[in-house]
């Protein structure tokens, strides 16, 4: 679907092959990392594809004006403003989605790591999701998508100075919810 869209916008079979390349490159290197940054913002599984074309699609638009070193920064930050139009208009029509869960490759064999690991993640995607977005962004780029804190305010478009106040408050936000879901399974256990 991409690339058929893409070749209604060349005349030129040549700069359509060199473009049919360069997204498929960026859609290589991009795609998991992308995907992942995506569903820890909380979007539903079910959006998280969505999402993530949207974001390739203006890359593709916009790829003549974009740094081979920049791609990741831009789609994340295409991606973030495709999340953030999204909430607001779930918020209007007061939808409230159910979360859901990521799909990941398994790499342990072992059923009861699995589970573990899968039970980490939905703690983790429930301590997300109790986050206000604007620390729950910076904290996905920063703690998660190891960017560094400049990466982080250009792809939020906010000062580097602002990005450094968040996520300190963001570290401080995710720890206090650790240890209160640490308290409450603790809690649980003794029971």
């Amino acid at each position: 679907m991409l690339l058929a869209r893409m070749a209604m916008t060349f005349e030129d079979p040549l700069e359509l092959r060199l473009q049919e390349q360069r997204l498929r490159n960026a859609v290589a290197t991009n795609y998991r990392s992308l995907r992942r940054a995506i569903r820890r913002l909380g979007v539903p599984e079910f959006e998280v594809d969505d999402v993530a074309q949207e974001a390739f699609l203006a890359f593709h638009r916009k790829a003549s004006s974009i740094h081979t070193n920049a791609e990741r920064q831009f789609l994340l930050q295409s991606a973030f403003r495709v999340v953030l139009a999204r909430q607001r208009s779930f918020s209007r029509r007061r939808e409230k989605l159910e979360p859901a869960f990521e799909e990941f490759e398994r790499v342990h064999p072992n059923p009861e790591e699995e589970m573990s690991h899968e039970q980490d993640l939905e703690l983790l995607d429930r301590l997300l999701a109790a986050m206000p977005l604007e620390l729950r962004m910076v904290f996905t780029l920063c703690e998660i998508e190891q960017l560094s804190i400049p990466q982080a305010a250009e792809i939020l478009e906010v000062p580097v100075g602002t990005a450094t106040s968040r996520l300190r408050r963001a570290r401080e936000v995710f720890e206090k919810l650790a240890s209160r879901a640490r308290a409450a399974e603790e809690k649980g256990a003794t029971r």
